[in-house]
């Protein structure tokens, strides 16, 4: 039985490393069963696991680590520990004298491949109607966000990733207008038909965010649907597009809502009148 544990570094940018090795894990009889945007990638084939870490050293060199492990199931533990590189070292080796002379090819392949290509631009899908993102972007949320924030913070929390959203689309005109629409303009509505309905208006507020988010999800989905095809089918995961930024958007509704519900009274009697 052997391992292989290789490091090479290759004046190629962080970005181009991580697009062709996504690009060609199916040619290579491979699945992706882990990802981490532009730092690690685990591939896994029928007998072992390919794990990458990649690390940008300037914008143009990046150095690659390349080990194969028999540990077939190690991607989702090593997409959530700290310190990659070092939960690495313990990986298992145990594979066979052709599986490592097949990874030794491979990453050859693979180097000899990038650099090769390196002064050449980077093919875009055929499918894409217009150019793609930045590599520095921060991705779009999941147009399923939408509904949960809705679901549990209605159309404060709805509304705030669905702006936030629209910026990262390329749609920045959009984004104080929902924001608006969200914090200042929905809750006046509900304070008009609180007017007329008295208490139960809660209740309709809270069916009406769930029909808003949904209306807000679906609104988002044909440019959130360009933006993966944009980017060759990659559809990021919550800590990609950036779990702060969510946790901080969850924590602005919860605000929004509170004083929303606190100054309803008021509203209600100044829409009112006084009386």
């Amino acid at each position: 039985m052997a391992s292989f544990d290789q490091t090479v570094t290759i004046r190629v940018p962080a970005a181009r490393v991580w697009q062709k090795l996504r690009t060609d894990a199916p040619q290579s009889s491979s699945r992706i069963t882990a990802e981490k945007l532009r730092t690690l990638l685990v591939l896994v084939t029928s007998t072992s696991a390919h794990v990458y870490l990649i690390e940008a050293l300037d914008k143009d060199q990046t150095r690659i680590r390349h080990v194969v492990t028999s540990d077939r199931t190690c991607g989702s533990s090593l997409k959530t520990v700290p310190d990659i590189g070092a939960a690495m070292n313990v990986l298992p080796g145990n594979i066979s004298e052709e599986e490592n002379a097949y990874a030794r090819k491979r990453l050859q392949q693979f180097v000899h491949s990038l650099e090769r290509s390196v002064s050449q631009p980077p093919a875009r899908p055929e499918s894409a109607s217009k150019p793609a993102a930045p590599i520095n972007e921060m991705p779009p949320f999941r147009p399923i966000f939408t509904l949960l924030l809705g679901a549990v913070l209605g159309y404060a929390g709805a509304g705030l990733l669905t702006a936030l959203n629209w910026s990262r689309l390329g749609r920045p005109q959009r984004f104080w207008p929902v924001v608006l629409g969200s914090i200042i303009l929905a809750p006046i509505l509900l304070a008009i038909v609180s007017l007329w309905m008295g208490p139960a208006a809660l209740w309709v507020g809270f069916i009406a965010g769930w029909i808003i988010a949904i209306a807000l999800s679906e609104w988002q989905k044909p440019a959130y649907n360009t933006w993966v095809a944009q980017h060759e089918g990659y559809a990021p995961a919550l800590a990609h597009s950036g779990s702060g930024t969510f946790l901080l958007i969850v924590a602005l509704a919860i605000v929004v809502n509170l004083f929303f519900i606190l100054m309803l009274p008021m509203l209600v009697a100044i829409l009112s009148g006084g009386r």
